[in-house]
């Protein structure tokens, strides 16, 4: 089994619409140096082109306007609409926090990690921490950087992913998951990642988790559900394929999904004498409540910045 189809909509529709909105400039209005007779290639100050790019910038990173869906909470839950609202939690809620411990990497180390988006201000904070690695990284609505604190290093990761219309209407008449009729393998396609938080797929945001176990229906089966964390939850469990079965050493798992966001809280994966192999366990979560979401993210970007690397 492989990933072959990774959809970059994100980076191409800003790429076109640099160029879109570069062509437009010139040949629908005149540029503002040649309207304005004070500003001249001669006179034109070094804060004269910043506001000229800035405003270059506000027209490029535009976006459709967007409400979120309001599931119903008392709506009975398929297969069908639990399997696509974990593809698509970001449609779902605006902003998060989040705080979990995860071993369901091929290291098999425990992680501590939390995340902090808001997804219309394009804004996150992550941390994540085991007993080798320790890792910090945001974005503050411009650009996306990691701090690898054990290390004393930084790495840029491009600038944040955005919500587009061109993207919406794709993944509404592109199936999320099909065989590949050569090879026999499975193909799917992954969003971009709005939420803009480096760590996303284990919870927030988890597409791997809802391709690798529930896109096979045969597999799995919703049991019933719960309250976790105060929030109102879908239980499920079902069996592994072959391949995840031989990748996490197991052949069952256990699944506590939000039912109004899709956003995965627990996860455990067992072997053939019921003993926990992978797991994820969510401890604190809070959905849409922004002055928490936001106050988290402005002191953890300010903490990254302080750092002398």
């Amino acid at each position: 089994m492989k990933k072959t189809l990774f959809i970059t909509i994100g980076c191409v529709i800003v790429i076109i619409g640099i160029i879109g909105v570069s062509v437009a400039a010139m040949t629908n209005k005149q540029p503002e140096e040649m309207t304005n007779p004070d500003l001249t290639e001669d006179n034109l100050t070094e804060n004269d082109i910043v506001e000229m790019e800035e405003n270059l910038q506000a027209e490029v990173v535009s976006e459709p306007e967007f409400s979120i869906f309001m599931a119903d909470p008392n709506e009975e839950i398929t297969q069908e609409i639990l399997y696509n609202r974990m593809l698509n939690t970001v449609d779902f809620f605006e902003c998060v926090s989040i705080e979990y411990k995860t071993k369901t990497r091929a290291d098999d180390i425990e992680h501590t990690e939390s995340i902090d988006s808001d997804i219309p201000k394009h804004i996150s904070y992550t941390t994540f921490y085991d007993e080798t690695n320790q890792m910090e990284g945001y974005c503050d609505g411009k650009d996306m950087y990691v701090y690898y604190l054990h290390n004393k290093e930084k790495d840029y990761f491009g600038k944040p992913h955005l919500r587009t219309e061109s993207e919406m209407e794709l993944l509404a008449t592109t199936p999320r998951h099909s065989i590949n009729e050569i090879d026999g393998y499975d193909e799917w396609v992954y969003r971009n990642d709005l939420t803009n938080s480096i760590r996303s797929d284990d919870t927030i945001f988890p597409q791997g988790p809802a391709f690798l176990y529930l896109s096979d229906f045969d597999k799995w089966s919703v049991i019933g559900e719960t309250d976790y964390l105060g929030r109102k939850c879908v239980e499920l469990e079902g069996s592994l394929s072959d391949f995840a079965g031989t990748k996490f050493k197991s052949n069952s798992f256990y699944m506590c999904v939000d039912k109004l966001t899709g956003i995965l809280l627990k996860l455990e994966c067992y072997d053939e004498d019921g003993e926990i192999k992978r797991y994820t366990t969510v401890s604190k979560i809070t959905i849409d409540h922004p002055e928490i979401t936001d106050s988290k993210i402005e002191a953890g970007i300010e903490k990254c910045q302080a750092l002398p690397y």
